[in-house]
């Protein structure tokens, strides 16, 4: 196991991006403070219950360290700063394994990767605080590249492909926060690796782009409803290749983000046009901060030493700001809703359950009878913070 480096910004630079109503996306400087060291093939995933951005593992793409080193490393970003986090002895270094936060039970899901020692095909869950070894029983094979997401109709994690020893995959597994299950299928994707993969709560459905499978880039969408997948055959797509998904709940749309470039799901695929974007990279980890409402995206290789950056996409503006959830009066953003009353609110109100989603009954919500001090307050949640 080899802890990652932290480093001060300094060269490498955060970035976020906003989105003027009468002007194309820019991306800005947002760098601050202390990150995670460079690296491709990390995950990333947002802790709903939580507030804060996970970020685990990866492959180092600093010369200092030499090469082959996998770092085992967990960091949180809270909207502002990043914090490393202890992990135990035996969560082995690695690369491009899965992570998914299961809204349900209130834990992150890690599955594979590959490490020093190759393949892997363990199972962990984080609480926030601790790594729990959820290894055993029926599981799917070691493998490196599988992609995960939440499945919010199901409440339950979904898995896909990936590559093992025997090459790329196509089969389908579900954890329901104790034991994987894999999931009877007739028609699927083709097998692959490096897929993106994200919930889309306006239809109900996962959808799956992209990847690498045994004869190249793939630029295939396709639509999974928890029992038939169904390829979407649409003319319009993101460039072939390791393209990462995350729904966007301001927006109802699913997003990919590949290279520098960013795209959005409608009823096809459209090009999201930015200025002054961050480095072309592969590897990058992406996921969408509904914290700070932005999708956010950490490293990746630049083909020079990579990157350490978190660059973070929003869409708002001084036209159309975002709205003041901590206080329960202000309506910032003009919607006639204020407070936990504005779905806008739903990271601080009901982390648990994102616009269009169904709650999870264990999930923290306004109301629930406990002050959640680092996101609620006696304005925006008086029946719960109220002296």
């Amino acid at each position: 196991m080899t802890p990652g480096p932290t480093e001060a910004s300094g060269a490498d630079t955060t970035w976020r991006i906003d989105s003027p109503a009468d002007a194309p996306p820019v991306w800005t400087n947002a760098s601050a403070g202390l990150e995670p060291g460079r690296r491709d093939g990390a995950a990333l995933a947002y802790d709903a219950w939580r507030g804060r951005l996970l970020l685990v593992g990866g492959r180092d793409l600093d010369p200092a360290l030499g090469t082959g080193t996998y770092f085992a490393d967990s960091w949180e970003f809270n909207g502002d700063w990043w914090e490393l986090r202890p992990v135990p002895p035996t969560l082995a270094g690695r690369a491009e394994h899965g992570l998914a936060f299961d809204a349900a039970r209130g834990d992150a899901v890690l599955f594979g990767g590959i490490a020093d020692d190759g393949l892997r095909g363990d199972t962990w869950r984080y609480d926030g605080d601790h790594w729990t070894d959820a290894s055993g029983g029926v599981a799917p094979s070691p493998r490196r590249g599988a992609t995960m997401t939440y499945d919010a109709t199901a409440g339950a994690v979904v898995l896909f492909g990936g590559e093992d020893a025997s090459g790329p995959r196509d089969d389908t597994w579900r954890w329901d926060g104790a034991a994987w299950a894999e999931l009877a299928v007739g028609t699927r994707p083709p097998a692959r690796a490096l897929a993106g993969f994200a919930f889309d709560a306006a239809t109900d459905r996962l959808v799956l782009f992209g990847g690498v499978g045994a004869a190249g880039a793939l630029a295939d969408t396709w639509f999974f409803d928890g029992t038939t997948w169904t390829d979407a055959a649409l003319a319009a797509h993101p460039p072939a290749g390791r393209a990462a998904l995350a729904f966007d709940p301001a927006r109802g749309r699913v997003l990919a983000f590949e290279g520098s470039a960013l795209w959005e799901l409608a009823t096809t695929w459209q090009p999201i046009n930015a200025s002054a974007a961050p480095p072309v990279v592969t590897g990058n980890a992406v996921a969408y901060d509904g914290w700070t409402r932005q999708l956010a995206t950490f490293g990746g290789d630049a083909g020079v030493i990579g990157e350490r950056t978190l660059a973070r996409f929003a869409f708002a503006s001084d036209a159309y700001p975002p709205e003041a959830c901590a206080d329960g009066e202000a309506d910032t953003d003009g919607d006639g809703l204020a407070g936990c009353a504005d779905p806008d609110c739903w990271a601080v109100c009901a982390p648990g359950c994102p616009p269009l989603t169904s709650c999870a009954a264990a999930a923290p919500t306004c109301g629930d009878g406990a002050c959640a001090e680092w996101r609620e307050t006696v304005a925006s949640c008086p029946e719960d913070c109220a002296p």
